[in-house]
């Protein structure tokens, strides 16, 4: 879905970001404009390229048109520089060593585990028109050099802030079987393709924290807890994976800015406070995620008003997406300590307003990273026709859990109750794990079914801590001992 794909911003004067050896030689070229033309021997269009010398290749940039400005023209070189040195562009300098066939086979292996275990269907899913095709086209490139393959997954932002959905603000249970299932995918990985996987996650919590009445410094305490439970997950299973290299890695947007910690700050950067950016809820922010936030909106950002355009009714699925973001964050803030003392109707202005934002955000924030990561399998926890660039994931298994939208006592001991959905498995982030006395397997879902079973009389809950290694959840057992086996369900 091309969100806005009009605009002034930095990304927007980039036709192609290439890599060349040091003999000038093309290795890669990713075309950001389809109809971009990329000669490097042209006299009259030199002048629109940028390079960096990596060390062993070269990276650079194709200008379709140079920014005016003075201002303008101090971020737009500094961007491009970040990008030229960020770009994720190594794995395509690498010598080709495995001829067509085997290549083919491997990526074809590859692709058969991720449909197997990780593909997320959608209505619209097209995987089997061409997608698994297009999956196998990114994939090749690694397997040709017999490198390890990555992938780039945006997710793990923080924990929402409805406790009628989650149980707290650290990662828990559900988190813990996301992770499970990423690692368990490069371990399935590693057993066809020796060199192996790596999923790199993108966290977006400091793109929308502000949006979403979360705190910055929770988003960052939340991903610290992350990676310490990542950790603990490698701990336990470094004998079938490279105990130098954990199989999941994570990045924040201020990571992909700034890698070096402590550098110093051009100026354009520093000039870029003036940026005013929207704030609908008076969430605290921290210095360094609003910096990153300023960068992220004047570097990858769409053109508002063509955004507008498209809501206001010209393009039937933007309109849609933007209903469906207006619907959740009404949702999702109705328990926030910024907007309890709202009134519903505006609770509804407000969540319509932050939907808009929100949208133009995600699709700067995609812009980025089509930026920094040309090379890599760009996976997504939103369902897509799965034709490429982006393919969308499960990140929780239907083998050890299932998922839960109606009352529990309904749920789980009538024929009629649903316990899973095979299309919409819910994120760990928006809700909550539990498992149920007298069932193998967990179930996700509103931390509110949890308490209104409790209220029922039928149920006792508590909290089961979490230990090394695995997250917390509810423990719930029915008072009253019932007739209905558990396993004539399954």
């Amino acid at each position: 879905m091309d969100i806005c794909d009009k605009g002034q911003s930095t990304y927007h004067s980039i036709a192609t970001i290439f890599a060349t050896s040091k003999d000038d030689e093309l290795l890669h070229a990713s075309r950001l404009q389809p109809d971009a033309a990329l000669d490097l021997t042209n006299r009259d269009t030199v002048h629109h390229i940028v390079r960096a010398d990596r060390g062993g290749f070269v990276s650079g940039i194709h200008k379709s048109y140079q920014p005016q400005g003075q201002l303008c023209d101090a971020f737009d070189d500094w961007f491009y520089q970040t990008i030229l040195e960020q770009a994720r562009l190594e794995p395509i300098t690498r010598p080709i060593v495995n001829n067509v066939e085997l290549s083919t086979k491997l990526a074809h292996d590859v692709t058969t585990i991720f449909d197997d275990t990780m593909r997320n269907i959608g209505s619209k899913d097209k995987w089997n028109q061409g997608g698994r095709l297009a999956f196998e086209d990114k994939v090749r490139p690694f397997t040709e050099r017999d490198v390890k393959i990555e992938f780039v997954l945006p997710a793990f932002p923080c924990k929402s802030s409805n406790t009628n959905k989650v149980q707290g603000t650290s990662p828990d249970k559900g988190e813990e079987l996301a992770l499970r299932s990423l690692h368990g995918f490069v371990r399935d990985v590693k057993s066809v393709y020796q060199p192996g996987a790596k999923v790199w996650v993108v966290s977006d919590g400091h793109v929308f924290s502000d949006c979403i009445g979360v705190d910055d410094d929770a988003v960052d305490r939340y991903n610290q807890e992350l990676i310490q439970l990542n950790e603990e997950i490698t701990a336990e299973d470094s004998s079938s994976l490279d105990s130098e290299d954990n199989p999941v890695g994570f990045m924040g947007l201020s990571d992909l800015f700034f890698p070096k910690a402590g550098a110093k700050k051009p100026d354009a950067i520093t000039e870029l406070s003036s940026m005013v950016l929207p704030h609908f809820i008076s969430t605290e922010l921290s210095e360094e995620a609003e910096e990153s936030r300023r960068i992220l909106m004047r570097g990858c950002q769409g053109d508002r008003d063509a955004l507008r355009a498209k809501v206001s009714g010209s393009d039937p699925s933007i309109l849609a997406l933007y209903r469906g973001f207006s619907k959740f964050m009404l949702e999702d803030l109705e328990m926030n300590k910024y907007t309890q003392g709202l009134s519903r109707s505006k609770s509804r202005k407000l969540s319509s307003k932050i939907a808009l934002e929100m949208i133009a955000r995600n699709n700067a924030y995609s812009n980025l990273i089509e930026l920094l990561f040309p090379l890599h399998v760009r996976l997504s926890i939103h369902a897509h026709e799965n034709l490429g660039p982006k393919f969308g994931v499960r990140l929780l298994s239907f083998d050890n859990i299932g998922a839960v939208d109606s009352p529990l006592e309904e749920a789980l001991f009538t024929p009629a109750g649903s316990t899973s959905d095979l299309l919409h498995i819910p994120t760990p982030w928006h809700n909550c794990v539990f498992k149920v006395e007298g069932w193998s397997r967990y179930f996700i879902g509103k931390s509110k079914l949890v308490q209104d079973c409790i209220k029922s009389g039928m149920f006792h809950s508590k909290w089961h801590e979490g230990s090394a290694g695995h997250g917390g959840y509810y423990l719930v057992t029915r008072k009253q001992p019932t007739a209905y086996s558990s396993d004539s369900s399954e």
